[in-house]
């Protein structure tokens, strides 16, 4: 991965796990922490539930994407209303 990618990743964020270089890969992992060797994160296992792993930097790639839903944090369309000053007016 590139330097520059690194600062496209926040928790929250859709990283790939490369094949290439990592048993988990291609695995879509999302990111629940930002370390300086790498991330953290989830990937859900169908009717086993999720597996918490941790990747270096060299094996994960950005995909650009955001999760929707997120274990921890509900719908990111929730977190959005919670965070909208207009729901802390009501």
């Amino acid at each position: 991965m590139k330097s520059e990618d690194r600062q496209k990743i926040n928790i929250g964020s859709i990283v790939q796990a490369n094949p290439e270089t990592c048993e988990w890969g291609p695995s879509l992992v999302i990111v629940t922490g930002l370390k300086r060797w790498g991330v953290t994160g989830y990937t859900h296992i169908p009717f086993q539930g999720d597996a918490f792993i941790r990747l270096k930097w060299a094996d994960i790639e950005v995909t650009g994407g955001v999760a929707v839903w997120d274990h921890d944090r509900g719908s990111s369309d929730e977190k959005e209303l919670k965070d909208s000053p207009e729901q802390s007016e009501i």
